[in-house]
């Protein structure tokens, strides 16, 4: 195969293969402009070397982003700012900032905000928590809110973990049924605390409180409703249960190896498990 690009500026170029089995690999470079810029050119693929026999055109659009690098834990609340330089366009009306994955990652001012043309950077609040660990990119624009024209655009590109866990247990529940169980946690503080409790499987664990209060010292039980297995077959599932501070911070991470069961009954207000 034989490749040419529309734009002269792009270098473009076909990779040897070690076989006939393997695919083709095709290089593309190209120079990105500043962001917002978009830029779009055709690739062409030819099956001979005098570009007779054309196979295909592609059409390739290239979006420029600014990059910003976050280390994240899964369950918890990560904060990263970047600064929005002021722009000619926005000088006679408000922008307001949207983000690819709003139940993840959120920009605060999130209502629309003035920018004037010679004022200094506004600095715009990221805040992420991830539902899942690996690399992940998310985007970030700002527009004009009366034109709705693009300013500005950044790749948040996050490296997300799960964070390390503090308990483990597994148990049975009835798959046709679902279960309720307890599980204790203790203040290890000197003052009041207040835990809020999150969870990677909503559609299989909720929380009898979503925050639970614990005095200084004291032990409380959170309350576990597992819900009934979707397709009432026997299964297994992991779910983990994080408690975070006020900050929103990870303060214990429970691992709960979940065994669905075609026979038994709910526990009701069970005990807690074995942790």
């Amino acid at each position: 195969m034989w490749v040419r690009c529309s734009d002269p500026d792009v270098v473009c170029g076909v990779h040897q293969r070690p076989d006939a089995a393997a695919p083709l690999e095709v290089s593309l470079k190209y120079r990105c402009g500043a962001s917002p810029a978009v830029g779009c050119f055709l690739v062409l693929v030819y099956a001979d070397p005098y570009l007779h026999d054309l196979r295909e055109i592609w059409e390739v659009t290239v979006h420029s982003l600014r990059r910003i690098d976050m280390h994240a834990l899964v369950g918890q609340t990560s904060n990263a700012t970047l600064l929005l330089p002021s722009h000619p366009k926005a000088s006679h009306g408000l922008v307001q900032a949207f983000t690819s994955s709003p139940a993840e990652l959120r920009v605060s001012p999130d209502v629309p905000f003035a920018l004037s043309a010679g004022a200094t950077a506004q600095e715009l609040r990221l805040a992420l928590r991830p539902t899942e660990p690996g690399r992940k990119q998310y985007v970030v624009h700002v527009v004009e809110s009366r034109s709705h024209s693009l300013l500005a655009s950044y790749l948040v590109a996050a490296v997300n973990r799960q964070p390390a866990v503090t308990k483990s247990f597994s148990l049975a529940v009835p798959a046709a049924l679902g279960t309720n169980r307890k599980v204790s946690l203790a203040n290890p503080y000197s003052y009041d605390m207040a835990f809020s409790l999150h969870t990677d499987a909503p559609q299989l664990l909720s929380f009898r409180m979503t925050t639970l209060p614990i005095p200084a010292g004291e032990t409380r039980y959170i309350g576990l409703k597992f819900a009934p297995h979707a397709e009432g077959s026997p299964s297994a599932a992991t779910l983990r249960v994080y408690v975070n501070n006020a900050d929103d911070k990870n303060e214990e991470c429970m691992e709960i190896e979940v065994l669905y069961t075609s026979t038994g009954a709910g526990d009701g207000e069970g005990g807690a498990p074995p942790v």
